[in-house]
């Protein structure tokens, strides 16, 4: 193995190419949602909220899989190495945050999250896994990623969780900006409560 102090080791570990690819995917996942984005694109094209969230989610499948390929391709090189019981106790915990993803996918209607059928205003709910943490899916996802460098400990995963870290302290507080000019005071007395993305161990009243 590579020495892990080396300063070339270290660059490649913490700023490759695998680094860059998933942040360039963040930026443009979050640029897209953008108010001023989505209005200009969607009259510049005649898409409708629907039509914009069908195209949004289609570019966004179509673009993981371009950073999924380049993942791949890349050459990595192992940063650690683990018995194979750690590397079990690992993959069970990758099979719980996929659970944990299904569940948290409860609270929304995914023809609509797709983008299939037409988004209506619904109340604000905190109900299911949103109760304990405002946003279980960048919560699970963390977890599900992380894991995964346990189970290949390698650069290449490495660099996809620490941009994916990078990316949910940015993600999480932008989505949160729009969903106070939705739900205002009610959605601002849910930040008091509920942590955002490890549950309290007492949640506040």
């Amino acid at each position: 193995m590579e020495n892990i102090w080396s300063f070339s080791f270290l660059t490649e570990l913490l700023f490759g190419k695998v680094f860059f690819s998933w942040m360039a995917f963040y930026f443009l996942h979050s640029f897209l949602l953008t108010l001023s984005v989505r209005s200009f694109l969607s009259s510049r094209f005649g898409l409708s909220q629907q039509g914009y969230r069908l195209f949004f989610n289609l570019f966004s499948l179509v673009s993981l899989l371009l950073v999924f390929i380049i993942q791949l391709r890349h050459e990595a090189a192992q940063i650690f190495s683990l018995p194979l019981a750690l590397k079990m106790i690992a993959a069970g915990f990758l099979l719980f945050s996929i659970f944990m993803l299904k569940q948290s996918f409860k609270n929304y209607r995914m023809a609509v999250f797709i983008g299939l059928e037409k988004e209506t205003q619904m109340p604000f709910s905190a109900s299911g896994l949103n109760a304990y943490m405002r946003h279980p899916l960048y919560s699970f996802s963390l977890l599900a990623f992380l894991s995964v460098v346990f189970i290949l400990p390698s650069t290449n995963s490495f660099q996809m969780f620490l941009a994916s870290v990078l990316y949910v302290q940015i993600g999480y507080r932008l989505e949160e900006r729009k969903l106070i000019e939705i739900f205002g005071v009610e959605y601002q007395n849910y930040q008091k409560r509920v942590a955002a993305l490890i549950p309290r161990l007492f949640q506040k009243d």
